[in-house]
């Protein structure tokens, strides 16, 4: 009996598990596969809502270098007093920029205005640096920390983003640059308004040094660009590169994809991250698993049952014929045996009346 209880729930389970077994690796694969989408999409929407920001930003600069700025080096000239108030005022209506600088080329602050701007005549050196080694009509962003206001006699620091478009004469001479500077909460403002669609995302914001200049969990108060790197994890163990355009892969607690924000043709990029934990992605894979382990239970204990009673229905009239075939052999007496099971077992039974 127990044996062909056993045939029974192996006959029942086994095809049982084979179907469930392939059936379960097609959602399994779609869960993953629409989680990994999900997050690729996310990695490209906020990077499209950075980048319509920053060349918004790198417009109102060559837009107001054009009309104003640009004569300061290339012709020498100043500013009239209604052409400094136009600079002003168009400053303020500008959604993100904070501050504009003219630096001529002897690396020195000719015009500035804006929040917390000094007095012409400091030094440039940097922003001219960087515009030397650019070809004109190239349009670079910086990531930098620049003066902030002054708080209780103290000069703070503004982490910001810097426009920064070089000028050069009709033979390609250095002349100077015109500098746009826009505060980096607001420029990569964008990163917390894609909203991520799996709980538990982070979003991180890397410099070419692998520094993070933002990350949704632990830096998000732009305190600091200069911070040192931040939540190793999210790349540990991997072997894979950030530098190309666009990347996705696993490490050991996160699926992480990341995505290029070029900074113009003379800078390095941004890589702009988000890493979901492994444990997210299968939150709904081990949902499903779990379903279909307690589908198997409930039809094993079912089959177990269905063979339990099958196998006593069997084995039944054999243990009756067989104890009465034992009291004929020891010259007892044989009631009528019940058994109608209509087959060769029955015929048997009727031979002992």
């Amino acid at each position: 009996r127990a044996k062909l209880g056993i045939a029974f729930a192996a006959l029942a389970v086994i095809p049982v598990g084979l179907v469930a077994g392939i059936t379960t690796r097609v959602p399994v694969r779609r869960l993953q596969g629409t989680a990994s989408a999900a997050v690729r999409q996310e990695v490209e929407l906020a990077r499209s809502e950075v980048e319509r920001t920053m060349q918004r930003m790198g417009r109102d600069v060559s837009l107001v270098g054009e009309a104003f700025l640009a004569d300061l080096v290339t012709e020498g000239t100043r500013l009239s007093a209604g052409q400094h108030q136009a600079v002003n005022q168009f400053l303020r209506r500008a959604p993100f920029l904070i501050r504009l600088k003219v630096i001529d080329g002897q690396d020195v602050v000719v015009y500035e205005v804006g929040t917390g701007s000094g007095a012409p005549g400091g030094s440039g050196y940097y922003y001219a640096w960087r515009a030397r080694r650019m070809d004109p009509g190239q349009t670079l962003f910086l990531p930098v920390e620049v003066r902030g206001p002054t708080v209780e006699g103290n000069v703070t620091s503004l982490p910001a983003v810097a426009v920064l478009l070089p000028l050069h004469a009709d033979d390609g001479a250095f002349l100077g640059a015109i500098v746009g500077e826009a505060r980096a909460s607001e420029v990569f403002a964008g990163l917390e308004q894609v909203a991520p669609v799996l709980p538990g995302v982070i979003t991180a914001l890397l410099d070419g040094d692998g520094r993070f200049l933002y990350h949704s969990e632990r830096k998000r108060d732009w305190a600091s660009l200069l911070e040192e790197p931040l939540g190793e994890e999210l790349f540990s163990g991997d072997a894979q590169s950030l530098d190309s355009a666009d990347v996705q892969f696993r490490t050991r607690t996160h699926l992480v994809s990341a995505g290029r924000i070029r900074l113009g043709a003379a800078g390095g990029p941004l890589r702009l991250v988000r890493a979901v934990p492994l444990r997210t992605v299968n939150a709904p894979v081990r949902e499903f698993l779990g379903w279909v382990v307690l589908t198997g239970l409930a039809i094993l204990t079912l089959v177990m049952g269905v063979a339990t009673v099958a196998a006593r229905q069997l084995t039944h009239p054999i243990y009756q014929i067989r104890e009465a075939a034992s009291r004929l052999a020891s010259g007892g007496e044989v009631a009528d045996l019940q058994v109608l099971t209509n087959d060769e077992l029955e015929d048997l039974a009727r031979d002992f009346r």
